[in-house]
C-alpha cells in the first residue's frame, strides 16, 4: 500500500485562476468529507498554502466550484447541479485577499437555477459567459 500525505485533491477538471504571483485552484480534502478549499501555489516562493471559502459552500456537495478573478479579485463562481434542489448559483469575491472573512456575495441567481452548465469568464465590463443546459 502506498501512503500518502496529501491534505487535498483539486478536482478532476479544476481550472485555476493567477493573481498575487500565485496559482489558486478548488480543492476537495482527502481527510474530511466534503471540505471544499482553494489550494494557493505561490510562485515566488514555491510554496503550498490554502484559503478557506465561504461558509455556506464550505462542507456542501451536489456544487461546482470555479475560482476566477472577477474585478481584480479572487472569486468563486457556486454552481448548483442539476438535481440538487438547494442553494442557487452564485459569485462571491474576496475583498482582501488571504482573508477568509472578506467573502462577499456579488451576484446571486434564483432563475437560473440548475440550467446553467458552466462558467467560461468575465468580460471586461463585468459580463458572465454561461453555458446553459436545457431546462428540467
Amino acid at each position: 500500500m502506498v501512503e500518502n500525505d496529501f491534505k487535498h485533491v483539486i478536482r478532476r477538471g479544476s481550472r485555476s485562476a493567477f493573481l498575487n504571483r500565485a496559482c489558486q485552484w478548488t480543492t476537495v480534502s482527502s481527510q474530511r468529507c466534503a471540505l471544499n478549499v482553494i489550494v494557493v501555489f505561490n510562485l515566488v516562493d514555491e510554496k503550498i498554502g490554502e484559503m478557506i471559502i465561504p461558509d455556506c459552500v464550505l462542507c456542501r456537495d451536489h456544487i461546482d466550484l470555479i475560482v476566477t478573478v472577477f474585478d481584480g479579485l479572487l472569486s468563486l463562481v457556486v454552481l448548483e447541479r442539476r438535481f440538487c434542489r438547494e442553494g442557487h448559483d452564485s459569485i462571491w469575491a474576496m475583498k482582501e485577499y488571504g482573508d477568509a472573512k472578506s467573502w462577499i456575495k456579488v451576484f446571486n441567481s434564483d432563475h437560473l437555477k440548475g440550467r446553467v452548465s458552466d462558467f467560461v469568464g468575465f468580460k471586461k465590463n463585468g459580463e458572465m459567459f454561461l453555458l446553459l443546459g436545457m431546462e428540467s
